[in-house]
């Protein structure tokens, strides 16, 4: 917690019993953590999890999320202690609230991780980053290949979205030099697969998020923007993963320390440059 109020992080107790000792009222209240936000993202809700998992550790309880947190990222944590059903009536309430414009303002001026930036918010320790974090995962029963994320929940993310066309070159540039690794394309149900469809690799719009986990962490090679699946392939401990992060952005504030970063505007970063680090990724997964 930090020293002016915790602007960012709020903890209050709810007292249904009027002097009734704080100890005793501690013990009884149900922490809540209320995420803040205009919108619920899939990636702003990842970061929060290193967080919300120490507190439920510190607090030696389940802990309610509640607010702007993403409802597709609950599948992944289902064996973790948070849940995402209304806190119980009656019963005193611990809240925590996390302010995601506030710790991305201050984590992107201070050059720090989002996930650092909630942690330090809390009064908790940081966390050693990169995070792999307990997510559930499941096999959707395709061979492994290379994935890619080229779509952006943002609903102003023209700073992070690579051209289409350079994408499309690089898919044919990698079905060409690995013919035996298919290429699977992932995003949202609404995003607009059908360039890449006609071009070749598979279209897997909708998956849930454990199955995309699944498909992350078998693939020989994940190339992505900035985006949720970026977030995922990070706290998702997956190995082999090529990030294209805007420029715009401090380099430490969401990006995959374990990735293969290219750091740029997105039409400053050429086909080449990730085909020399997709292929740098490449060369030891298949001979291995």
């Amino acid at each position: 917690m930090d020293g002016a109020g915790l602007p960012t992080a709020t903890a209050q107790v709810a007292a249904r019993e009027p002097g009734a000792p704080l100890a005793r009222l501690l013990r009884a209240a149900t922490p809540v953590a209320t995420v803040v936000h205009r919108e619920a993202k899939i990636g702003d809700s990842l970061c929060t999890l290193p967080a919300l998992l120490a507190l439920a550790g510190l607090l030696g309880r389940e802990v309610a999320v509640r607010g702007a947190f993403c409802p597709a990222v609950a599948p992944l944590l289902r064996h973790l202690p948070l849940r995402f059903e209304p806190a119980p009536a009656g019963n005193p309430l611990l809240e925590f609230r996390l302010d995601i414009q506030r710790v991305y303002q201050d984590a992107n001026q201070a050059d720090e991780h989002m996930a650092a930036g909630f942690c330090r918010h809390l009064g908790l320790p940081l966390p050693a980053l990169p995070e792999a974090l307990p997510l559930a995962a499941e096999d959707i029963g395709l061979p492994a290949g290379i994935v890619l994320s080229p779509f952006s929940g943002s609903a102003n993310g023209w700073y992070k979205v690579w051209p289409t066309d350079r994408w499309l070159a690089l898919a044919d540039r990698l079905a060409r030099c690995h013919p035996d690794l298919p290429l699977y394309v992932i995003g949202g149900a609404d995003d607009d697969m059908s360039p890449y469809a006609a071009a070749g690799p598979m279209p897997l719009p909708g998956l849930a998020l454990p199955e995309v986990l699944g498909l992350l962490r078998a693939a020989a090679a994940v190339i992505s923007i900035d985006n949720g699946i970026s977030h995922l392939a990070h706290f998702g401990a997956v190995a082999r993963h090529v990030l294209l992060y805007p420029a715009l952005l401090a380099p430490a504030l969401v990006a995959n320390p374990r990735a293969r970063i290219l750091r740029a505007a997105p039409e400053a970063i050429g086909v080449d440059q990730v085909w020399r680090e997709t292929d740098a990724l490449l060369s030891p997964a298949l001979a291995g």
